[in-house]
């Protein structure tokens, strides 16, 4: 008993430490794609929109992070619960469970079209890269090369006004 009124604060310390990483690392191996929504996707979720609206506030984000973490812990103890009652074989098998990715979804019809329409997607794309980098190369990049060529299209513009009124 002496020892423990002694180490009081590192037992408690040390069990907070553990019981977090224990959390970390079973939010780390679960699954993180499922289509029925299971697990700890829904607090995941959760937690991208609120972070997303802190704005980079640091009060808020660290809020944000702790709620998801005790949003974790509900779903294990929720996990447990529901072992209790006999409701599943396992105290982990709503956190740990083969994931539904069934993508064998079709294309939406506008998709389809597209790529009947464009067989040749990929080599419209490169065409279209190389086409962007000759435009490059030909750019000028310094302001003092831009302001001439600029000048002598004006001149050029303004003579060809001049040549239409004649």
């Amino acid at each position: 008993m002496n020892f423990i009124k002694h180490n009081w604060f590192g037992i408690f310390a040390g069990i907070l430490i553990l019981s977090g990483f224990a959390l970390f690392l079973i939010v780390l191996f679960s699954p993180r794609q499922d289509n029925q929504n299971r697990g700890f996707i829904p607090c995941t979720e959760e937690m991208a929109v609120k972070l997303l609206d802190c704005d980079k506030k640091i009060g808020c984000s660290l809020k944000t992070i702790l709620n998801n973490s005790l949003c974790d812990a509900k779903v294990i103890g929720q996990g447990f619960s529901l072992w209790l009652k006999g409701e599943q074989n396992t105290p982990w098998a709503n956190y740990f469970f083969e994931p539904d990715l069934d993508n064998s979804s079709e294309l939406p019809q506008e998709v389809e079209e597209f790529y009947k329409e464009n067989p040749n997607l990929h080599q419209d794309m490169l065409r279209l890269q190389k086409m962007h980098e000759e435009l490059q190369a030909h750019t000028p990049t310094n302001q003092d090369e831009i302001i001439p060529q600029v000048a002598a299209q004006q001149e050029n513009t303004q003579e060809d006004k001049d040549d239409a009124k004649k």
